[in-house]
């Protein structure tokens, strides 16, 4: 505020007063006298009424508007060590521009360690700085920067102090848990971290994850004031002890927590054979090896304790156990029908939709019995039959035994080939041209692998003579 005054100092009203800067890139003040400055430095305002006039020096000085933080936040290192990067701020002005010459403190609690001074003055671009060793206990420690005279003016600095081996303990907390397998276990599992006294070390960063592929996601990210913390866990497809795993802190000071789980198999969706080789076997005879069945969920996984029935085509088949056992497995005993070719076994298991259809090959058993076939009631002497000279080689259910070698001797005539193997219905077929001389020929056949033999006449006869032909069997001796 500007007056006029007379040689008395008396005021002189009415009187108009003019202002002005004498560098308005300083400061500029308007007709009101309402002063604004633009950066900092010496500028004069002159007022003026008439002939009148009157200087007044002005400095104009920065005021510090914030203190930004470029570095050293959020960083980690083991509790009572000093972090790897040194905090750095900057003091700007309202206007936007760095400060120099600032003095900052540095605000350290006890729990918070030490900083390597207690306050800086900042450098031509409003930079100050300082080292910062953690305090011993671990978790979030803070500092604060302020500028000196204005507590308005602060920030503050966070960093992790993180546990270290040898003295801290980690524990889960409640028994080993257990669920199904590809869904969320009942309760959240979780964990508590002590230090070697017993003390809770809280607020401490845990990290989880998950193998065979299960999720696990945590409840909040750091133990509470207990020390704990706790996680949903999601378990994986596959059946049997799961994993999970916590990492408390840093992983190059503390090694990964690891936490199991009981994975237990879902409902029975199928049932499967355990061998899906061809099943193959004896007519009438029990199998070589018993017929191994198995239940899974829709997984894969085997499960236990399911309830198993069975039924045959043919013969007769029986179950060792009810139930699978804990592989998921039953075997079944099964005894074949009698008769060769394909037979099925039907097996159905409790809560399977689709039964199981078991295929097996019965072949024909041992050469029981040899029988010729087709002989001719008479045939002229010295000629070759019109049909082949058969023989029927069947087990003692009346199967065909194929691919027996069968002998064929006769004292008349020839015998075309010697030897032939029995076809899949177990015939075996020679040609005889009979001998010259009228009156009944024979022919044997003899079974090479059990010695069984079968005799068979063909009365030969000239021209205008019938005769009945005849055969019979002789035992092997």
């Amino acid at each position: 505020m500007a007056r006029v005054v007379d040689a008395r100092g008396h005021s002189v009203p009415g009187q108009t007063v003019a202002w002005r800067s004498t560098d308005p890139g300083i400061a500029s003040v308007d007709s009101a006298a309402r002063l604004s400055s633009a950066t900092s430095g010496h500028a004069t305002l002159v007022a003026s009424s008439g002939d009148l006039t009157a200087e007044l020096p002005l400095e104009v000085y920065p005021v510090p508007a914030t203190i930004t933080l470029l570095a050293g936040d959020r960083q980690h290192a083991p509790a009572g060590h000093r972090l790897p990067g040194t905090v750095k701020a900057q003091v700007v002005s309202r206007g936007g521009r760095p400060m120099a010459g600032v003095p900052v403190r540095f605000g350290v609690t006890e729990a918070a360690g030490r900083v390597d001074r207690g306050s800086d003055t900042s450098d031509v671009g409003g930079i100050v700085q300082a080292g910062w060793t953690l305090g011993a206990r671990p978790g979030r420690q803070r500092i604060t920067l302020g500028v000196d005279g204005d507590s308005s003016i602060a920030t503050a600095v966070v960093a992790d102090a993180d546990p270290v081996p040898e003295n801290t303990r980690i524990s889960l907390r409640g028994e080993m848990p257990s669920g199904r397998v590809g869904e969320a276990l009942p309760a959240a599992v979780g964990i508590r971290v002590v230090d070697s006294a017993g003390a809770p070390v809280a607020d401490v960063p845990v990290a989880w994850d998950a193998d065979g592929g299960g999720s696990i996601a945590d409840d909040a990210p750091r133990t509470d004031s207990l020390g704990e913390a706790a996680a949903r866990w999601t378990l994986g497809p596959r059946s049997g002890t799961q994993q999970a795993h916590a990492q408390v802190g840093s992983s190059r000071a503390i090694p990964r927590f690891a936490l199991r789980a009981a994975a237990l198999p879902g409902p029975a969706a199928t049932l499967v054979p355990v061998r899906k080789g061809p099943v193959r076997g004896e007519a009438g005879l029990v199998l070589g090896a018993p017929v191994e069945l198995r239940v899974n969920d829709r997984a894969g996984n085997p499960v236990p304790a399911v309830p198993i029935a069975v039924r045959p085509s043919g013969g007769s088949a029986s179950l060792r156990a009810p139930a699978t056992d804990s592989a998921g497995r039953v075997a079944v005993t099964w005894t074949l029908g009698p008769a060769a070719g394909t037979q099925r076994l039907t097996a159905s298991a409790q809560g399977v939709d689709r039964p199981l259809e078991i295929t097996a090959h019965a072949r024909a058993g041992r050469a029981d019995k040899a029988t010729f076939e087709g002989l001719p009631a008479s045939a002229p002497a010295g000629r070759q039959l019109a049909q082949p000279v058969a023989v029927i080689v069947t087990d003692a259910y009346g199967n065909g035994v194929a691919g027996t070698l069968v002998a064929f001797t006769s004292r008349s005539g020839k015998l075309t080939p010697g030897r032939a193997r029995t076809d899949s219905t177990g015939r075996a077929a020679v040609r005889w041209v009979l001998g010259p001389a009228a009156g009944d020929q024979q022919v044997e056949a003899t079974v090479k692998e059990s010695g069984l033999r079968a005799t068979g006449r063909v009365p030969a006869v000239t021209a205008g003579k019938r005769k009945t032909a005849s055969f019979r069997l002789r035992p092997a001796p």
